[in-house]
């Protein structure tokens, strides 16, 4: 998981942090302003699927790009409580 969001022609890129700053919701659908980004819903469906198929776990690249850990709306926090 890259905590980033990418431009629906991949020219440009925006942090999952920035999104989240500039307005996206953080459970939404994973997309917002013409960005594709892993949401909190997104990132809640895949710590099941990691649960229910016995997985090593999720790898959250570049972590800094996301919200703090202590933000209720950080991917990390999605991924631990998914």
């Amino acid at each position: 998981i890259i905590p980033e969001g990418h431009w629906s022609n991949l020219s440009d890129v925006k942090s999952y942090r920035d999104l989240i700053d500039d307005g996206a919701p953080a459970s939404g659908d994973g997309y917002f302003d013409d960005f594709y980004y892993n949401s909190q819903k997104q990132i809640k469906e895949k710590a099941q699927l990691v649960k229910t198929r016995r997985l090593d776990g999720l790898t959250i690249f570049y972590p800094f790009l996301d919200l703090p850990a202590t933000n209720a709306s950080s991917l990390l926090h999605a991924a631990v409580s998914g």
